[in-house]
């Protein structure tokens, strides 16, 4: 039962309190009246259990939003796995984890990236209600690691802010080195919408870019940013004649999305009539 498992995390045995960590992570949301004793467990003398516990109110979601203030205590745990899952379980928990953002942005000075990722991440899951972390996360778009920009421009894009500071550094964030902090700025772009006009000059050079993959995601932005943008769909119109099939199927699908507003003038109808002659399969089927 729950109150037995509840009562294993304050086993004599670390061992014991870890399975009971572990099986309440298991059953998830339902464990939700165990959260009062996982909060409390937090504080466990042992770094692996404190570990698991964060982890298994993280499994709990949003229903473990009354572990936020322990959880927010435990991003200052001495042993970085515990920080870094702590973080992770904030981001699981949502909206309702808005009170940690003050510090999670902190995190993002972390010496260590891994915990500068999970923050980032954790700040992205909490969606727009972490809207006070993006001057701390616009300064991590120039962080060392790629892995932590990357994560960085995701949250950003899922935050949603569409100031022009943001819109800005995310086209910077579009010449970045590494191609997967590409993608995800563009994708943040995408996520921005048509507020993020001021990037299609940025976008339009991605077309050209070759890593098909920041292609394609550049042709889903150019769709959504389409809707308000001319610009948008004439690149969009050269993106059906990409070179990857891929690309001309994302292209060929954000073309049919802003073509629903009934705002497409008739040549960019007709270049995606014209795309059914296309000898790939998936284009066809877009």
């Amino acid at each position: 039962s729950l109150q037995a498992l509840a009562a294993a995390l304050k086993d004599s045995q670390a061992v014991v309190r870890q399975k009971a960590a572990d099986a309440l992570g298991a059953i998830g949301p339902e464990a939700a009246d165990a959260v009062p004793a996982l909060a409390q467990a937090l504080k466990d003398t042992e770094a692996g259990m404190r570990m698991k516990v964060a982890d298994a109110l993280g499994s709990i979601g949003a229903k473990a939003h009354d572990a936020v203030p322990a959880l927010e205590q435990a991003l200052k745990d001495a042993e970085a796995g515990v920080r870094r899952e702590a973080a992770g379980a904030l981001g699981k928990i949502g909206e309702s984890a808005k009170d940690a953002v003050p510090a999670l942005a902190l995190m993002l000075k972390d010496a260590d990236a891994k915990i500068r990722t999970a923050a980032a991440a954790a700040l992205g899951d909490i969606g727009p209600a972490a809207k006070d972390a993006v001057s701390a996360l616009l300064q991590v778009l120039k962080d060392g690691e790629a892995l932590v920009r990357r994560q960085a421009a995701d949250a950003l894009g899922r935050i949603g802010r569409s100031g022009s500071e943001v819109v800005a550094a995310l086209v910077q964030a579009i010449g970045d080195k590494d191609g997967s902090v590409r993608v995800s700025a563009v994708a943040a772009l995408g996520r921005i919408g048509p507020s993020a006009g001021d990037s299609v000059p940025a976008l339009a050079q991605t077309l050209n870019e070759g890593d098909a993959a920041v292609r394609q995601e550049a042709t889903k932005t150019l769709g959504r940013i389409g809707v308000m943008n001319e610009k948008a769909l004439l690149l969009l119109v050269q993106a059906l004649k990409d070179k990857d099939a891929a690309t001309r199927e994302s292209a060929a699908k954000a073309v049919g999305t802003v073509a629903s507003s009934g705002a497409v003038p008739k040549d960019v109808l007709q270049s995606n009539i014209n795309l059914l002659k296309d000898a790939d399969a998936e284009v066809k089927k877009s």
